[in-house]
């Protein structure tokens, strides 16, 4: 396996948009609805970091371990209360690669789902030789049997020196189709599309500096084609590039077919962009595509503005963006922006640009209660309400900083709706709820956390309900 490192030390639920508005709710109560890691080897999975999937009763999504530690797909039926595991990644092995897997490993990202209630995610890692990552399909049974495991993309069947992935590397964002922002199912045919984090056609010969990219369906053959490249100029040592670098958080897809979404580092200081991406024509597939930066964050070099904005971002009715940091701010522990269509300029008069606003600053109570280090990716119901989380804060005794929070924010007034970590010493409830939540149509919000739970601490599944 080759390791990637991101350049920094840190790491839209469409469900979520058409959610009766329940933040006004006074009491809200939370379930454990499976702790990892209960099964020996960790058979059952661990550490789940990623959004989950919501569909009728069922809950999707992806964590490690599993039984060839390759990391799993698993369901939760709320109605029946019954966790099961769909796939085990790594099952099989690139011929003359013994420790690189051929269907997969490491399922980073959350998934998708198609009118036939098929499952389509990511890899990290995994495919060919080069190590590089896979699309996936897992096909749902017609009755009681097991689900199907079908490849869609191998990144990187060309490799070149051991090092330059052309068509992309390490698929670390969820994928998205026209029509999910207006929480349609995916057709199963139509245009998929990604990012990488590293990956493209780099000039300087390195890993490249990630690719937005589209998947095609023709008779049951996919095949991939770059969309765009990330500073293909920038070396492998994350020099800053106004471009961007390392797309992470999940990007959204709206109706007009434009791409909304972040980089980690890049920009005027390195510290992350956001950006907009935007076809030349309906064939999104010949299109050409263009990049506009909107806004560079930690350009006053304060970073008072945040930086490193590792969780994906929501676009409400009147298109301001909105997501949040895990650096920077007043405190240094991460903050919530929003992003308006203005001609706002930057230090030296750059611009213009869109103009943002710090909604809340965490870490701003003492002793964190608020909340620290916002990594996940944020959920808006049908008031505009946000809903989030934080993988660190809380201010609870029993962990050091605190187990995290739920916490959801409506105009510029912030509300913790829970503190992990309260249960037990073993934090029984979950600790760190890195990924977000995901609210469904009776108010009712549902996440993973990485750690905490059992004695193995390989984190929860959970649900939050308001009363």
């Amino acid at each position: 396996m080759r390791i990637r490192t991101l350049c920094i030390g840190l790491s839209l639920a469409a469900v979520g948009l058409f959610a009766a508005p329940v933040a006004s709710a006074t009491t809200w109560t939370q379930s454990v609805l499976h702790s990892m890691c209960a099964s020996t080897g960790c058979s059952d999975g661990e550490s789940a970091a990623v959004p989950l999937l919501k569909s009728g009763n069922v809950l999707y999504g992806v964590a490690q371990g599993g039984s060839h530690s390759g990391g799993i797909v698993f369901s939760y039926d709320t109605g029946t209360s019954t966790y099961t595991v769909l796939y085990n990644f790594c099952s099989t092995h690139v011929t003359g690669h013994p420790t690189v897997c051929s269907d997969g490993s490491f399922p980073s990202t959350k998934l998708i789902i198609d009118t036939g209630g098929n499952l389509y995610g990511t890899t990290e890692y995994g495919g060919n030789a080069a190590d590089a990552g896979t699309v996936f399909e897992l096909q749902k049974p017609a009755g009681a049997g097991s689900w199907t495991y079908k490849n869609i993309y191998k990144f990187c069947p060309d490799e070149m020196d051991g090092i330059i992935c052309e068509d992309g590397d390490a698929p670390m964002t969820g994928l998205t189709y026209a029509g999910a922002a207006g929480g349609t199912a995916y057709d199963g045919t139509s245009l998929l599309f990604g990012a990488t984090y590293v990956g493209g056609d780099d000039e300087e010969g390195s890993y490249g500096n990630g690719t937005i990219y589209a998947l095609k369906n023709t008779s049951g053959s996919w095949s991939e084609e770059v969309l765009y490249e990330f500073c293909p100029t920038c070396t492998e040592s994350c020099a800053p590039c106004g471009d961007g670098v390392r797309p992470y958080g999940d990007f959204v897809m709206d109706a007009n077919n434009k791409f909304w979404g972040t980089t980690i580092t890049g920009g005027t200081s390195g510290r992350g962009i956001v950006y907009e991406l935007a076809p030349s024509g309906s064939n999104l597939w010949t299109a050409s595509w263009t990049r506009t930066v909107l806004y560079n964050f930690c350009w006053s070099g304060t970073c008072s503005d945040g930086t490193f904005p590792f969780g994906g971002i929501v676009l409400d009715a009147t298109g301001n963006i909105f997501g949040t940091t895990s650096g920077g701010g007043a405190h240094s522990d991460g903050l919530l922006f929003k992003l308006a269509s203005g001609s706002c300029t930057e230090f030296g008069g750059n611009g213009p640009f869109w103009c943002q606003t710090d909604e809340h600053d965490f870490c701003s109570s003492a002793g964190c209660a608020d909340g620290a280090y916002p990594n996940g990716d944020l959920v808006m119901d049908s008031s505009g309400i946000l809903y989030g989380t934080t993988a660190s804060g809380g201010s609870n005794a029993i962990v050091s900083g605190g187990g995290g929070t739920i916490f959801t924010q409506s105009g510029a007034t912030e509300t913790v709706l829970y503190k992990f970590c309260k249960t037990s010493s073993t934090c029984a409830d979950g600790e760190s709820p890195g990924a977000g939540v995901i609210l469904d149509a009776s108010g009712n919000l549902f996440g993973p956390t990485s750690a905490g739970g059992n004695s193995s601490s390989k984190g929860v599944i959970f649900e939050l309900s308001p009363s």
